[in-house]
């Protein structure tokens, strides 16, 4: 049979429960990606990583939230942001002059099955048995955001884009507060549609 789009050979080192939390994000982005417009007007999409501590009743400050959302940048909001930013640049890649309306929501409170996959994989982790809390959240962290990675590589190498806006669009990581986390976006994408990004990051301001 063949495997499911979003589905791939696992590769040494790596568990059923990653894999299937790994395609539960797929299959979220994926859907997410079909069913939005603007083909002519998106030219990059945001993966923001974050953390929340409400649930249904207010705040738990005992229960956390690691939430990723997915949403897109259009053309048309990167030139209305160029009158209130310092450079054209800035307003095309800097996550404070983005569309924040609406985004796809992965690892809420409301996100069922996403959590109980997420715990699942977060077990399997093979975390160092010396470490403390701050580094034990900084394993997970950081796993996390490389298996997101992996899931863009997924989405890319499907065409998942192409097929719906024509062209292949770059992927964007940011984290808590809009700081771009460049390296993983480099690693995520693929080189030649991040030189306007690039140039940004690269220079003195940026």
């Amino acid at each position: 049979m063949d495997q499911m789009v979003g589905q791939r050979e696992m590769k040494e080192g790596e568990s059923p429960s990653m894999e299937s939390y790994r395609h539960y994000i797929y299959r979220v982005f994926e859907k997410a990606i079909k069913s939005w417009d603007y083909k002519g007007d998106v030219y990059a999409f945001s993966i923001y990583f974050w953390q929340d501590f409400e649930d249904y009743n207010g705040f738990d400050f005992e229960q956390t939230w690691d939430i990723v959302e997915l949403n897109y940048n259009t053309i048309q909001q990167w030139e209305k942001s160029k009158n209130t930013s310092s450079s054209s640049l800035e307003a095309k890649w800097r996550y404070a002059f983005w569309l924040h309306d609406d985004p796809i929501v992965i690892g809420d409170c409301h996100d069922t099955e996403g959590n109980a996959l997420r715990q699942k994989w977060m077990q399997s982790l093979e975390i160092p048995s010396d470490a403390d809390h701050f580094q034990r959240e900084s394993f997970i962290f950081n796993a996390w955001i490389h298996l997101v990675v992996s899931v863009v590589k997924e989405l890319h190498h499907n065409r998942v884009t192409e097929k719906r806006f024509g062209r292949p669009i770059p992927f964007i990581f940011f984290m808590i507060g809009g700081y771009s986390l460049v390296e993983e976006t480099v690693e995520a994408n693929k080189p030649d549609i991040l030189d306007d990004y690039l140039a940004y990051w690269s220079a003195p301001d940026g």
